[in-house]
């Protein structure tokens, strides 16, 4: 899960985003990663983001370099962090390690923060 939680802050991707990623979003020449679908809070099913497909930076870290590299799950169409999807519950331990790593490093009144701005 950290090397989802190191493209998360290289990327700017959402947690929906990280797990809906598949390797055919991954443009390793141009240094890209293209979103093109997440998933929504029950982290179910894969939908796509809206009308605007997002591009970020891949980061230069070599991680995701390295993940590519595994024995298993490096298909195009297959997700960048294989098995995220496949049980509700996974999604949310992602979502909680994420929110827990964000307080660890003193992050976490920013969350709280731009959730209380979204409030109507």
């Amino acid at each position: 899960m950290g090397v989802a939680f190191t493209v998360a802050a290289f990327t700017g991707l959402r947690l929906g985003e990280l797990i809906a990623l598949r390797w055919s979003d991954v443009d390793f020449a141009k240094r890209l990663v293209h979103v093109r679908a997440a998933t929504p809070s029950a982290g179910t099913d894969l939908q796509s983001p809206g009308t605007c497909v997002r591009t970020a930076d891949r980061p230069s870290d070599g991680t995701l370099d390295r993940l590519s590299r595994r024995e298993l799950f490096t298909a195009p169409d297959d997700l960048v962090f294989a098995g995220a999807v496949a049980v509700t519950s996974t999604a949310r331990r992602c979502a909680n390690g994420f929110y827990s790593a964000l307080d660890r490093a003193g992050l976490g009144a920013m969350r709280c923060k731009a959730r209380a701005d979204h409030v109507p």
